[in-house]
């Protein structure tokens, strides 16, 4: 598959084909918020959920490939599709994750959730608190 092709399956949800993404966070926060999932989904599954993992890539993925990786062993594999699932959902909308998606013409910030309104990417635009990364990360700033 071309490069071209890639990208045309790979819209933004205005229709412009993405040719990078690339994700950024606040790591203490971040895994603060995925160890909660997880302690979350093994509290609320504690008799078929035996052990779960879940890993989020930061910084630039090429497109086309995964993002997030979540690995489980369950009883069933009902229940581990659907646990999967919820954690992906819970990641998206939980995680202090940012992601750009980058365009021939330039680029937006979104939330980790699909369809999210982004901002543009420019370092001379105001991005809006809940759309974009904040610039610094409050425990790092008097490193």
């Amino acid at each position: 598959m071309t490069m071209e092709q890639r990208q045309l399956m790979f819209m933004n949800p205005s229709g412009k084909p993405i040719t990078t993404l690339e994700y950024t966070t606040y790591d203490s926060l971040a895994l603060r918020s995925l160890s909660n999932i997880v302690t979350g989904l093994r509290s609320a599954n504690n008799t078929s959920l035996h052990a779960i993992a879940v890993v989020h890539r930061l910084g630039i993925v090429p497109i086309g490939e995964d993002s997030v990786i979540i690995a489980l062993s369950t009883s069933h594999r009902a229940e581990g599709w659907r646990i999967a699932e919820e954690c992906l959902e819970l990641v998206k909308d939980k995680v202090e994750i940012w992601k750009r998606e980058w365009f021939v013409d330039g680029g937006v910030w979104r939330a980790n959730r699909d369809g999210a309104k982004g901002e543009i990417a420019d370092s001379g635009h105001q991005k809006s608190a809940d759309s974009a990364p904040p610039e610094e990360d409050p425990e790092q700033a008097d490193r």
